[in-house]
């Protein structure tokens, strides 16, 4: 199976993406409150960019600064208390997902 199907499955099954941003999202919430803050997800953004940088050798792709991640972090929290619910965080989850098969 290939990769373009394998992320097609996860997509198109509600019990397989539920798995996945399930592992992502304990993985983020690093302090375990069932929320990801302004702070845990600042890192884990850097993270996937610090990943990404180390696996292109001829390209390297600008960080996002606290602020950018701020914005995204107040377009992706529906309700403004401040911090990602799980039902908040799927969305990004899913759009990173169909993102891989542009």
């Amino acid at each position: 199976m290939s990769t373009n199907d394998q992320i097609n499955e996860i997509l198109n099954n509600k019990d397989q993406f539920n798995e996945v941003l399930k592992t992502v999202f304990d993985e983020v919430d690093t302090d375990h409150s069932g929320f990801i803050d302004q702070n845990e997800f600042f890192n884990a953004i850097k993270n996937v960019f610090s990943e990404i940088n180390a696996s292109k050798n001829d390209v390297k792709i600008n960080e996002p600064t606290i602020e950018q991640t701020n914005v995204l972090l107040k377009d992706l929290d529906k309700n403004q208390d401040g911090k990602l619910s799980m039902d908040e965080f799927s969305i990004l989850v899913r759009k990173l997902l169909e993102s891989l098969l542009e």
